[in-house]
Formats: C-alpha cells, structure tokens, sequence
C-alpha cells in the first residue's frame, strides 16, 4: 500500500518541525519567568526620575563631544629655520580656532590639510599677538611660505576664519 501526501500532512510535518523535540535545547528562562518587577512593588518615582535625568545628561554630552570631534580639524605644518624651506625645525598641528606657540621659524609647508573656511597665520614675536607675518589658507599645496619680517622669523601660528585672529 503506497501513502500519497496530501498538503494537510505537508504542513503538519513542517509544524511538527517548528515543535521542540527531546533533543532540542531548551530555551534558558521560559517567558513566565523572566525576571520582571514585582506588581505589587511601588517604584520611587524620585528614584526613576534622577534615573532617567542621568540617562538623558549621558546622551547629550556624549552628543556635544560627539560633534566637537566632528568639527575640529588640525592643520599640519612643516617649519623650517631658513626662509627657503631648506633646514627642518620640526613639524607641528594647528588646530582651529587655536593659537600654537612654538619655536623660531623662518619658513613652512602645509602637508596636512585644516578645517574648511580657515587661514593660517605666523606670527613674529610675542606669540598670537605680535604683528603677522603670513596668512595662507589651511590646504596642502606643498609651497613654501616665508615668515620672515623686519623683526626676524615667527614664533606662533594659529588657524582661524580671520587672518591674524585667534
């Protein structure tokens, strides 16, 4: 006697599938016991709150230092102790909106590219508030750019959306 299979039995198979057999694992905590708060336990709702109110001050700091990351950018200098960018000095960062003191130099070449909208500024003694001695914009062209004036070479650089600003 040869059985045919109807659809009926087709799907009784793939339910009897879905089913757990003896050798199946076994979930580790069935619905009806997973941990939960009692009903009839009462929540201090001071408790809750200052929960939540810390919860809600963790998102928005993270959210700030999240886009201060996303906005600060650092140009990359190469400083050179003669006016031809001949003799290195070092090389430094620049970030935005910042004033960077550093060594003498009397040259330098960008070789990483600033924040959008910003200019580069050397300054000739006194840090940021001596009197400027180049202002070029943050991208990386690899030229040479002199910071010499009649006092001597620079001091200090800075990047800002103004020319000898900080």
């Amino acid at each position: 006697m040869l059985l045919h299979r109807t659809t009926s039995n087709l799907e009784a198979e793939k339910y009897k599938r879905l089913l757990p057999s003896k050798h199946s694992p076994k979930p580790l905590l069935a619905p009806s016991r997973i941990p939960s708060i009692n009903r009839t336990q009462r929540i201090n709702p001071l408790v809750f709150y200052t929960s939540k109110l810390a919860n809600m001050q963790f998102k928005s700091t993270f959210l700030t230092l999240l886009a201060g990351a996303a906005v600060s950018n650092a140009v990359i200098v190469d400083l050179f102790a003669d006016p031809n960018c001949q003799i290195p000095a070092g090389n430094r960062n620049v970030w935005d909106n910042s004033c960077a003191p550093l060594g003498g130099f009397q040259s330098f070449r960008i070789t990483g590219s600033g924040g959008s909208g910003q200019v580069l500024s050397a300054y000739s003694r006194n840090a940021c508030a001596g009197p400027v001695t180049a202002c070029v914009p943050v991208s990386a062209t690899g030229s040479c750019v002199r910071t010499t004036n009649d006092q001597g070479g620079s001091n200090a650089m800075s990047s800002s959306p103004v020319c000898g600003a900080v």
